[in-house]
């Protein structure tokens, strides 16, 4: 089973989802297999049902609920074959989408819904124990899984998780850490659902060791959040907002210590309502808070709550009040299988003593007030019916105090309705802006891409004509030398010829003795 360490303590990633019903839905693992149990909205502690099998031989697995309400779940087996079932216990449709090398290692799945009933899924993919690593995301469209997206990758890194979130506005975030040896920096990345791409990674935390990143958005539609951070051998629990808006889609704010140094690891988690904010970590055998009612511009003091002992954390998922996506968060359990569970945070109960002695004094209040009421009805009866204008008029004037409260109300809905959609505009024109932006970037990107090939063909162009104005200029000094050569010659060669015209004209004249001609006769003679 896949383990979650903080501390001293080990905490198994089993799954816990509750549909808008009510129903809980307990996944884990049990020794090679997956199975399910369900438990209806009473949370008795008989209700678990005994278990239902989703797969055998199994090595990884989460699962989510999309907005109709069905339970989605993606398992990855021993031979790392990805099956995708959808439907509730008793009814699955089952589907293989993807298979990786047995030699790579798959870990950290995120199972994710959108409000278009589509499904993404992110997973870290690793071989060699981390020496390469990629983090891909695979979108389910409707009706088929897509070829996975490689969101990074790189080396030396097995344990890149992070966190992701589906927005107001459909669009995925992700956090996520990259393991470099003595630090692990976090990275913030956008995927937009009208494009289908990913953004170029943000550092968000550049140094330190940064585990278990947690994302949460408010009312607003700005993101929230925290994480643990081990620097200079102390751990602390770190705070970052994403304001909506600005260029070019809002912007990180610097990170705030939200924990006094701790000893041990922390396990935060955000709880959003509206525009207050809870922060929760635990560390140890404590669960620490911390409060603020403005969006995260100011934070209350820290309060800790002590946890029972063998009690665990369990990641739950349930649709958000707001928008119905199923949103995670943490419960705390110290019973195997679950018959009871509490939230990671404090709720306020109501005490049953209290609660009987204000039913006991409303009730007697209302005695009280019958009696009241009678009495003054016998009293104002004979002042009625003398002037009853004068008890009416007070009544018209309310009402049309009411109907006026009620128009404005009406006109003050249709005011926030038109915001809402001059809002959703404004954000459409800001995708639209983003993607134009994103196509200016690819075509500058291709432009420059373009201009360094033209500049490196010049460059190899310029230097093999080095070369041959080198080569050329070694001939002609070549030919330059022979030719100097030459003329030697020519010169020694023109001696020569003179030396030999001077003879020759000497032999001319010896020619003409007697003696000459002597000779020539008896030459002829023969």
């Amino acid at each position: 089973m896949q383990l979650l360490s903080s501390g001293d303590k080990t905490y198994k990633t089993e799954k816990l989802l509750r549909d808008c019903n009510e129903n809980m839905y307990w996944i884990l693992q049990e020794k090679d297999k997956i199975q399910i149990h369900t438990c209806d909205s009473s949370y008795s502690s008989s209700g678990w049902s005994p278990g239902e099998t989703l797969a055998h031989n199994a090595c990884i697995h989460d699962a989510t609920l999309n907005k109709k309400g069905d339970i989605c779940a993606v398992i990855v087996d021993n031979h790392n074959n990805f099956i995708y079932l959808r439907g509730y216990p008793g009814n699955w449709e089952e589907e293989n989408f993807n298979r990786e090398e047995k030699i790579k290692t798959v870990n950290g799945l995120q199972l994710l819904a959108d409000h278009q009933q589509k499904l993404h899924l992110i997973y870290l993919l690793t071989v060699n124990n981390g020496e390469r690593w990629w983090l891909l995301h695979h979108r389910f469209n409707g009706s088929r899984w897509e070829e996975p997206r490689v969101i990074d990758f790189g080396s030396f890194g097995a344990t890149n998780y992070g966190h992701a979130l589906v927005d107001h506005w459909n669009r995925l975030h992700l956090v996520y850490r990259v393991n470099t040896g003595n630090e692990a920096p976090l990275y913030y990345r956008l995927f937009s659902t009208a494009g289908l791409n990913w953004s170029k990674a943000s550092q968000l935390a550049p140094t330190g060791e940064n585990s278990f990143p947690f994302l949460a958005e408010d009312i607003n539609q700005n993101l929230h959040l925290v994480w643990c951070c081990h620097k200079n051998n102390r751990y602390i629990i770190l705070y970052r907002q994403r304001m909506r808006g600005g260029w070019p889609i809002g912007r990180w704010y610097p990170p705030l210590e939200l924990s006094s140094p701790l000893e041990k690891p922390g396990l935060p988690y955000l709880k959003v309502e509206e525009a207050r904010l809870t922060a929760y970590w635990l560390t140890g055998g404590e669960i620490n808070q911390r409060c603020s009612l403005n969006s995260g511009k100011k934070w209350g003091e820290v309060e800790t709550l002590p946890l029972e002992e063998g009690a665990r954390p369990v990641k739950l998922t349930s649709p958000s009040p707001g928008d119905q996506l199923p949103r995670p968060s943490w419960f705390i359990t110290n019973e195997e299988p679950l018959p009871q569970h509490t939230p990671f945070y404090r709720e306020e109960k109501k005490s049953p003593k209290k609660e009987d002695e204000l039913t006991g004094a409303s009730k007697h209040d209302s005695r009280d007030m019958d009696l009241q009421v009678e009495k003054s009805r016998s009293l104002e009866q004979p002042e009625a019916e003398k002037s009853g204008s004068e008890i009416f008029a007070p009544r018209a004037e309310i009402t049309r105090s009411q109907h006026q409260l009620h128009e404005e109300q009406k006109r003050l809905e249709t005011l926030k309705q038109k915001l809402v959609e001059k809002d959703k505009e404004m954000m459409e024109m800001e995708q639209n802006f983003n993607q134009v932006l994103s196509n200016l970037k690819q075509k500058f990107q291709q432009s420059r891409n373009q201009w360094n090939e033209e500049i490196a063909r010049l460059k190899k162009e310029n230097k093999e004509l080095q070369i041959k104005y080198q080569k050329t200029t070694t001939r002609l000094k070549n030919k330059e030398e022979e030719t100097v050569k030459l003329n030697k010659n020519l010169t020694s060669l023109r001696s020569e010829l003179s030396e030999l015209k001077k003879e020759n004209s000497y032999l001319k004249e010896k020619s003409k003795s007697p003696l000459a001609k002597f000779l020539r006769k008896i030459l002829q003679n023969k």
